[in-house]
């Protein structure tokens, strides 16, 4: 009986460490007075020509009661010329609970533009050579 309570607990605990980690927002930029911009620098992951990491988006004044952050998962593929898209969002308040249900539909591959690109460089400072283990980091 012990042992499937072990189980149980185990099982609980990996489940949910694969949802969520403890992030290390590095901050990126400032755009104007709308927003400032932080990427995950312990989600940055390269395998072969893909880069995928996140993105903390803060908004200066939240636009509903609802919607003060934004987190973006990127991917992108490395081969010039460069490509990315969003694959995974979610808002969430001024207290970090989620606003908004996450997107898992990745969108539309669309073409890097040279702001994209420095975003891109950026993240590869501090890309660990492996595959995405798909972990979600919080605000």
């Amino acid at each position: 009986m012990s042992k499937k309570i072990v189980g149980f607990a185990l099982l609980f605990v990996l489940l949910l460490s694969n949802s969520v980690f403890a992030a290390s927002w590095v901050f990126y930029s400032r755009e104007g007075k709308l927003h400032t911009l932080y990427i995950d620098s312990s989600s940055v992951y390269k395998d072969g020509d893909r880069l995928t990491y996140w993105v903390l988006q803060v908004l200066d004044r939240p636009l509903s009661s609802n919607y003060a952050k934004q987190t973006l998962k990127f991917e992108v593929k490395l081969n010039a010329p460069r490509e990315f898209r969003i694959a995974e969002s979610c808002i969430y308040d001024a207290n970090n609970r989620p606003g908004g249900p996450h997107k898992v539909n990745p969108v539309e591959w669309e073409p890097a533009e040279d702001y994209d690109n420095r975003q891109f460089d950026f993240a590869l400072r501090y890309a660990k050579n492996r595959k995405d283990p798909g972990t979600r980091p919080s605000p």
